[in-house]
């Protein structure tokens, strides 16, 4: 016989299951977010060296998983970082 301790730790469990399962697409898409942040930041790094902290924070900034993707892509065709950052800056706005 189920206890109402048992009872109530059960619906617990269910309760979160479900809070968790319905939370499922926010957090892979802040998870692609954050991925694709990151590999823009390693591209930019390995094209021009250490980034300035604020452009590291601009890029952060960026929540448009197609902007990052645009700028992923163009990082290898811009020939200073004053280009690349100036693209940055168009993409935040």
């Amino acid at each position: 016989m189920e206890t109402i301790a048992d009872m109530l730790e059960k619906k617990g469990y269910e309760r979160g299951y479900d809070t968790a399962y319905q939370e499922k697409p926010k957090w892979e898409k802040h998870a692609k977010l954050e991925a694709t942040q990151e590999t823009l930041i390693d591209a930019a790094t390995e094209q021009y060296g250490p980034l300035p902290g604020m452009l590291h924070e601009k890029i952060k900034s960026i929540k448009s998983l197609e902007n990052l993707r645009a700028l992923n892509r163009k990082v290898i065709r811009t020939q200073s970082l004053d280009e690349f950052t100036e693209l940055v800056n168009r993409a935040v706005q």
